[in-house]
């Protein structure tokens, strides 16, 4: 329920507050006087769209802000978990929707959006606020066709029917994008899986392993260095062949073996240490020959590594992949080609659980549209019954319910919804989008409204001149149709219509006031008095006779 409303330099208006009463409240004054400025204020504090334009002349920025009683508002509640608004929702019993607008910008100005004072996009003003209130100017609501489900529904209540038609469509559509992905999936298998063979195949000849580039360059490195190996070799086999040490050191041996049975001992400690120099240099040259037999397969091996490392690179630039990455392709391709059954048989579950998801979908908003079918019944009734009192008493009210192809079934269900009116005697149903006139619309909203009154979520409603273009007791019928909406929502009335103003339970007068420099917007609450003296207004014009006081008063006096 909107319980006040504060502006501040926006258009006309200067500084505004008032607040706002339960049951029905009109809002009545001169034309021009800035009625539809207290629309604009109300609308652009829950995020519609405004602009640099509408700040007051002189002013740098303008403020709206409304505040609404939300107590026990699980919907709205639910909204703010969601979006991080309030962590227990349930303990707040208010919220201040807050927009302001500022003349810097650019031509379209600056606008930024709070609710409690916590910033939010405009967008998410709107969501919320879409969530209680409603204005009703030009009717448009019931000149979109798309409209009508949502009203039928509000008459139908069954949210939890209607969450669990969403939730398995959901259900059913995912259900459906896995069975899709496993299919291309496959598709893409069977249609690759000759190349993909080869690719295998490719990897298995190369067998490349984890950490073998690595290991290659490593023993590239040491290879490279093979020639200044060869040279000192080379070098210590000379040394050690010419003259020959093995032949000095056997000579030497020789000479002292001849003249070791005379000596006495003396001479054998050296002749041992010959014999073991003549020992080492053996192992020694034999240790140099064959590190040059190694060497001599270097350039061999050296090439063998190059053409390895060409192949495992080659490889990883087709593939698009670097180093080790090759082995767990060939892994990745291998699990592929093993897949191949897998997917089949997944897609035989996927088929299952799809079939059985549209069943368990189609069982749920088949069970939807019979409680719709029977609602309709109820709603044509509920709305035809109101429609005598407000002077249309040959207008004829129809809902139809068509199925809709199974293309363009949704998480709304099965049904293409539409109004069907005949205005007049003699006419044929047709779709009240395209047929009724503006009176006749407005007349009709109410009507539908009244009879939604008592299951409608959105408490507060504000009707922008239903009564345009009536008089007498259409209007009186008007006003008693508002006062009897106003018994189960929170109604605002913007009127020029005596008799409507009169069935109201609050009545504030809105009026423009000439200050010299600027006009200025106001608006307050009549006592009963004034409410009398300006419905005598409203009855006579500028000069309130007599007679506009005596059909005042008795208006008053009969509600």
């Amino acid at each position: 329920m909107l319980l006040s409303l504060t502006i501040k330099d926006l258009v006309l208006i200067d500084t505004l507050d008032v607040s706002v009463e339960p049951a029905l409240s009109v809002l009545t004054g001169e034309t021009g006087a800035g009625k539809s400025i207290l629309l604009d204020a109300l609308g652009l504090a829950l995020g519609m769209r405004g602009d640099a334009s509408l700040v007051r002349q002189g002013a740098e920025q303008a403020i709206v802000s409304a505040e609404f009683f939300i107590k026990d508002n699980t919907q709205i509640n639910q909204l703010l978990m969601e979006h991080g608004l309030a962590e227990n929702p349930e303990t707040l019993t208010t919220l201040v929707f807050r927009r302001i607008l500022s003349r810097t910008g650019g031509t379209a100005g600056r606008s930024r959006a709070f609710i409690n004072d916590q910033m939010v996009s405009v967008g998410l003003l709107r969501l919320i606020g879409d969530r209680l209130l409603e204005i009703h100017g030009q009717f448009d609501r019931l000149l979109d066709p798309t409209s009508y489900r949502l009203l039928l529904d509000e008459f139908v209540g069954e949210q939890d029917l209607r969450f669990s038609v969403r939730q398995t469509f959901h259900a059913w559509q995912k259900a459906k994008q896995q069975l899709q992905e496993a299919e291309e999936s496959l598709a893409h298998l069977r249609q690759n899986e000759d190349f993909i063979r080869h690719q295998l195949d490719e990897l298995k000849k190369l067998n490349p392993t984890v950490g073998e580039e690595e290991t290659l360059l490593q023993e590239r490195s040491g290879l490279a260095h093979v020639g200044k190996l060869n040279e000192a070799l080379g070098e210590s086999i000379g040394h050690l062949s010419t003259p020959s040490i093995e032949t000095h050191l056997r000579a030497a041996a020789k000479s002292l073996q001849r003249v070791q049975d005379i000596g006495g001992g003396k001479i054998n400690t050296a002749l041992v240490a010959l014999e073991k120099a003549l020992t080492e240099v053996i192992e020694a040259t034999a240790q140099i020959e064959d590190v040059g037999v190694q060497l001599a397969n270097s350039p061999k091996r050296l090439q063998e590594i190059d053409e390895r490392l060409y192949a495992i690179r080659a490889a990883a630039r087709k593939h698009g992949v670097v180093g080790d990455a090759l082995v767990e392709l060939q892994e990745k391709i291998a699990t592929q080609l093993s897949s191949l059954d897998h997917v089949t048989d997944q897609i035989e579950e996927y088929v299952k659980a799809t079939a059985t998801a549209r069943a368990e979908y189609h069982q749920a908003a088949t069970h939807l549209r019979q409680r719709r079918q029977d609602a309709a019944h109820h709603l044509e009734q509920t709305v035809m019954a109101e429609l005598p009192a407000l002077k249309l008493p040959h207008a004829q009210f129809n809902i139809h319910l068509g199925e809709l192809p199974e293309t363009q079934w949704g998480e709304f269900g099965l049904d293409r919804i539409d109004f069907m009116v005949a205005m007049n005697k003699g006419q044929n149903l047709c779709s009240l989008s395209k047929s009724a006139s503006g009176g006749e619309l407005a007349r009709l909203m109410l009507a539908l409204k009244v009879a939604l009154a008592s299951r409608s979520a959105i408490p507060t409603i504000i009707f922008d001149e239903i009564d345009t273009g009536v008089g007498g007791a259409v209007a009186a019928a008007i006003g008693e149709r508002l006062a009897k909406l106003s018994k189960h929502v929170q109604v605002l009335a913007i009127t020029h219509s005596p008799q409507v103003a009169a069935c109201a339970n609050h009545h504030y007068l809105v009026s423009k006031e000439d200050l010299g420099t600027h006009m200025r917007t106001s608006i307050r609450a009549l006592s009963q008095e004034e409410r009398q003296d300006e419905l005598a207004r409203m009855l006579s014009g500028l000069e309130v006779t007599t007679e506009a006081r005596a059909a005042a008063e008795r208006l008053l006096n009969v509600r």
